[in-house]
């Protein structure tokens, strides 16, 4: 996704047209359902596509499948003009072949053996029905040079290269004729891709100058590698950031809350830099400033941290309705709510503005609010001892929380301001710190160490739930005392 990014950016950057191509030609590795993912995962970042699949466009079809009789035509015209020929090698002389190779040491390989066929005999045993592929003809010598807008000229000796199949046998292009031809046909003038297919690159430069094609531009993108930087990320092996497993796919990133927006400023700046001093960018603003040529040839580092501070700070900037909105999913799993029982919760609205500030991603939430969900009748407290009052004892606090309740229960209006200037009130009569009610008050509501700030916790909870719950606590607290003394 962020080669598909950066190719969004370059197009857009130049007025340029942006076209998705579904390449489909590998049919044993082929998911069908990795189509909708792609398409859902641009759509969900808004890399919205001028040609290609549910758009349409000139170039059409562009699914490679689709695309058969293009490939076989172009494969022949190679064939005629002496740049392929016919390979009617077994798969089992070819993995002898490879064996051979592996034991003498030597980079495994074709040999050439059908390349000294003529062309009339292998016409003619093609015509007989003899099942056979379609190899590129590799020139013996001579230098192979590709130029990368980012890598400079890169020069390969054709002698190290061997003569790739075009063509299967089953007359499916493999992804070196289709993706030129296609190239081609669809007048690609920047072609960016992974460096993983920068080995190819020379045969697709021999391909060009076979059909007599202009040569588009190459961006070779560098790998994206594991956040303790060994190995580039994978889906089959996802890193490890203390222990947990990160998401790596973009589906993943999205159901572990991030928001689209902030991974498309993140994506933007993972191997380019705009500016040193800058890391918030609007969309437009990456439009205008993106260049492929600023991008790094070294492996950038997956930095999940940097991730999670930038959605952080998108999330802050976000509406507090749209927050909600988009809070309801992760909150109807975690909790078993409908979305129609979420939105008839008034105690969301009053608490969303202080979660927003304390967490990074929407599926942080529900561990911020479970004692909004909670019993009413009470909480089941881990460790009864953290609902002391700071430095007091038991008998002190269970005071301190009964009188809380007392004062809530007896509140003719009951929000968050009312409630501190009523718990302030009380205090000053009985000769307390407000703040050891309030430390004990937090965590009876909350049921946690760590918690959303006590007034707006309770204004959400509401006044009988306040009560109910401040008088539990005490329950609960003076029965940990008496087991303690037996």
């Amino acid at each position: 996704m962020r080669t598909a990014l950066f190719t969004w950016l370059w197009a857009r950057h130049n007025q340029g047209t942006f076209i998705l191509r579904i390449e489909d030609t590998d049919s044993k590795r082929f998911d069908p359902a990795s189509v909708g993912s792609i398409t859902s995962a641009l759509k969900w970042l808004e890399l919205d596509w001028d040609e290609g699949p549910e758009v349409g466009g000139g170039h059409g079809p562009y699914v490679q499948s689709e695309r058969g009789a293009i490939y076989r035509c172009h494969a022949e015209h190679l064939i005629g003009a002496g740049h392929a020929y016919r390979c009617f090698c077994s798969p089992a002389r070819l993995a002898d072949l490879r064996r051979r190779q592996q034991s003498a040491g030597r980079p495994s390989g074709y040999d050439g053996h059908c390349r000294r066929l003529a062309k009339r005999q292998a016409q003619a045993m093609a015509d007989r029905g003899h099942e056979h592929t379609i190899r590129l003809a590799v020139p013996d010598s001579g230098a192979v040079q590709v130029d990368d807008l980012i890598r400079g000229r890169i020069s390969v000796d054709a002698a190290t290269l061997h003569d790739p199949v075009l063509l299967k046998s089953d007359g499916m292009a493999v992804y070196h004729l289709a993706v030129v031809v296609d190239d081609h046909l669809m007048g690609i003038t920047d072609v960016l891709r992974g460096q993983e297919w920068l080995p190819t690159a020379p045969y697709h430069w021999l391909l060009y100058q076979a059909f007599g094609w202009d040569v588009p531009a190459f961006v070779h993108l560098p790998v994206i590698l594991n956040p303790n930087g060994a190995g580039k990320m994978s889906k089959r092996r996802p890193p490890l950031v203390d222990g947990a497993v990160m998401p790596v796919h973009v589906d993943e990133f999205r159901d572990a809350g991030y928001l689209p927006e902030a991974m498309f400023n993140f994506l933007a700046l993972l191997g380019w830099t705009a500016d040193a001093s800058e890391e918030v960018f609007a969309r437009d603003e990456l439009v205008r400033r993106f260049d492929v040529r600023s991008i790094s040839a070294a492996p950038a580092t997956m930095p999940y941290d940097k991730l999670a501070w930038m959605n952080g700070l998108y999330l802050r900037k976000m509406d507090r309705e749209a927050v909600l909105a988009m809070l309801h999913p992760f909150l109807a799993e975690a909790f078993g709510r409908t979305p129609s029982q979420l939105s008839a919760m008034p105690g969301l609205t009053i608490v969303v503005g202080e979660l927003v500030d304390r967490i990074r991603t929407l599926s942080e939430a529900p561990a911020w609010l479970e004692w909004l969900f909670a019993d009413p009748a009470g909480l089941d407290y881990p460790d009864p001892d953290m609902l002391l009052a700071r430095k007091q004892d038991r008998g002190t606090s269970v005071s301190l929380l009964k009188s809380a309740a007392d004062t809530v229960a007896a509140m003719p209006v009951f929000d968050a301001a009312s409630l501190e200037t009523a718990i302030r009130d009380t205090a000053a009569h009985s000769d307390t710190k407000p703040g050891l009610y309030f430390g004990c008050m937090r965590a009876a509501l909350s049921g946690a160490r760590a918690s959303l700030p006590l007034f707006p916790i309770a204004e959400a909870l509401g006044q009988d739930k306040v009560a109910t719950r401040l008088r539990h606590a005490a329950q609960v607290l003076e029965a940990a005392g008496h087991a303690a003394e037996v």
